[in-house]
C-alpha cells in the first residue's frame, strides 16, 4: 500500500523549503511530509537581501547586513542611515543547508528528486504526479510556474538583473554602505541602475538591474556591467576577479495569482504572488506568508488563503508600474525624493506594507505629483500611451564617482 502524506511540498526553494521549517518548528512537526524537487540544493544558486527591524525569525542568521542605504542620480547622491530597520544578506547555501541538517531529524519528512508532472485534485486528497511516480496527501503546497509572466502592460513589468560577485586587488569599497539604486547610466525608456553590495573592501556583489518588458541577452547585461569594472579600477582597485555569477528574473505586476491552483494545491512564492508588484521584493512576503499558512493549518486544520498584498498598496504599486511604462526617466527622481524625504526606516516600512493610511497619505503627497495623476488619469480614462522613441546616449559616461571608502 502506497504511503499517504499530509503534506506534499512541490519546490525546494526559498518558499517551500521554508514552509518546511515553519511546519517543523510548529505543533505539526509530526505530520507527514512529502519534499518534490529535481535538485538538491547542494550549491548557492542565488541570495536573498531584505531589511527587518528585528532579528530575523529564520532557520540561519544572515551572512551580512548593513545600516546605511545610499540612492544616486546624475544630480545627487544620498546615504541615508537605515534607523530602526538593519538591511540584511542571506545566501541560498546557508538557508538551504540549515533547513536540510533540521529536515534529517525528522524521518517523518521525505526528500524525492524528482520533478512534478501535474496535480489531480480530489475530494479530501490530491494526487502529485512526478516523473517518478504518483504520490497522494491531503494538502500540496506548490512554488512551480503555474503560467507565464503577465503580457507587457502599463502595469507589469519584469525586473531582471545579472550580477558579478568580484574581489579587488586593492580597498575601493565603502563595507558600512548599500549601494541601493545608482541610476548614474543612460535610462533608455526603461528603468535601469547598478546595485552594490559591499561585504568587505575588497569584496562586493554588483549587480545590473533592468526594469522593462522583455529579459536581455547575456551580452547587454555583460556590456554595462564592464563599464563598472572599468571604473572600479579608475579608482584603483587593481586587478579585479570575478568569483562567481548570478542572474534572475522576478515578475512585477499587479495582476491576480492563483492562490488555489486546484481545490488542494496551493500556490507559494512567486507563483503565488508574493513578489511586491512596485519593487520586486519577495522574501520577507514569502516568509510571512509561510508563518500564516502554518498558523491556519495548526488552528483550522486548511491553509491560510488571505491576500498576500494590502490592496491599497497595490494601487500604490499600479500607479508607480503606469510611470513606469509611461515616464520611466521620472522613476530615480521618485525614488530619490522618497529617501530625501522621509526617516529610512519609515521608507522601507512602507515598502513593508508596515504603515498606517495616514503615512502613506503623507508619503504620497511628498513626491512628485503630476507624473503619478497622469498615471491615475491613464488608468481611470484608459488613455493610450504615445511617446516617441528614447534617444539613444552614449555608454561612455562615467558611471561610478563614489564608492570609495
Amino acid at each position: 500500500m502506497s504511503t499517504r502524506y499530509d503534506y506534499i511540498v512541490a519546490g525546494a526553494g526559498c518558499a517551500g523549503l521554508g514552509l518546511v521549517w515553519k511546519l517543523l518548528t510548529s505543533d505539526l512537526r509530526q505530520k507527514k511530509i512529502l519534499i518534490l524537487d529535481p535538485d538538491l540544493k547542494e550549491s548557492n544558486d542565488r541570495t536573498w537581501c531584505f531589511w527587518d527591524t528585528d532579528s530575523p525569525d529564520l532557520p540561519c542568521p544572515p551572512d551580512h547586513s548593513w545600516n546605511k542605504l545610499s540612492l544616486a542620480t546624475k544630480t545627487h547622491r544620498g546615504v541615508y542611515p537605515t534607523g530602526a530597520h538593519t538591511y540584511y544578506h542571506l545566501e541560498g547555501s546557508s538557508y538551504y543547508q540549515s533547513i536540510k541538517k533540521l529536515i534529517h531529524q525528522f524521518p517523518n519528512v521525505e526528500w524525492k528528486q524528482e520533478a512534478v508532472v501535474d496535480f489531480i485534485s480530489r475530494k479530501g486528497e490530491v494526487d502529485v504526479q512526478t516523473t517518478g511516480g504518483t504520490y497522494t496527501g491531503e494538502w500540496a503546497f506548490s512554488s512551480m510556474r503555474t503560467r507565464p509572466e503577465p503580457a507587457p502592460s502599463s502595469e507589469a513589468r519584469l525586473q531582471h538583473f545579472k550580477g558579478l560577485f568580484i574581489k579587488t586587488e586593492r580597498p575601493v569599497f565603502n563595507e558600512e554602505v548599500v549601494d541601493l539604486m545608482d541610476f548614474r547610466i543612460p535610462q533608455r525608456g526603461d528603468v535601469r541602475f547598478f546595485y552594490l553590495l559591499p561585504f568587505s573592501e575588497t569584496e562586493a556583489l554588483i549587480e545590473f538591474t533592468v526594469f522593462s518588458t522583455s529579459v536581455w541577452d547575456d551580452r547587454e547585461y555583460q556590456t554595462f556591467l564592464d563599464e563598472y569594472l572599468k571604473s572600479l579600477k579608475d579608482l584603483g582597485s587593481g586587478e579585479i576577479t570575478v568569483e562567481r555569477t548570478e542572474k534572475g528574473v522576478i515578475p512585477m505586476s499587479t495582476a491576480r495569482y492563483e492562490v488555489w491552483r486546484q481545490p488542494r494545491v496551493l500556490n507559494m512564492g512567486l507563483s503565488g504572488g508574493s513578489a511586491r508588484p512596485g519593487t520586486g521584493y519577495a522574501f520577507q512576503f514569502i516568509q510571512q506568508r509561510n508563518k500564516e499558512i502554518v498558523a491556519s493549518l495548526e488552528n483550522n486544520g486548511v491553509p491560510y488563503v488571505g491576500k498576500t498584498h494590502q490592496p491599497r498598496h497595490e494601487f500604490y504599486d499600479a500607479l508607480l508600474l503606469r510611470v513606469m511604462h509611461r515616464e520611466p526617466d521620472m522613476v530615480a527622481a521618485i525614488f530619490s525624493r522618497l529617501f530625501r524625504k522621509h526617516p529610512t526606516s519609515r521608507v522601507l516600512s512602507f515598502l513593508s506594507e508596515e504603515t498606517s493610511l495616514f503615512t502613506e497619505i503623507y508619503i504620497m503627497a511628498s513626491l512628485q505629483w503630476p507624473p503619478f495623476l497622469r498615471a491615475l488619469a491613464s488608468k481611470l480614462l484608459y488613455v493610450p500611451v504615445y511617446r516617441s522613441e528614447p534617444t539613444v546616449v552614449s555608454q561612455k559616461r562615467s558611471i561610478l564617482h563614489a564608492h570609495r571608502p
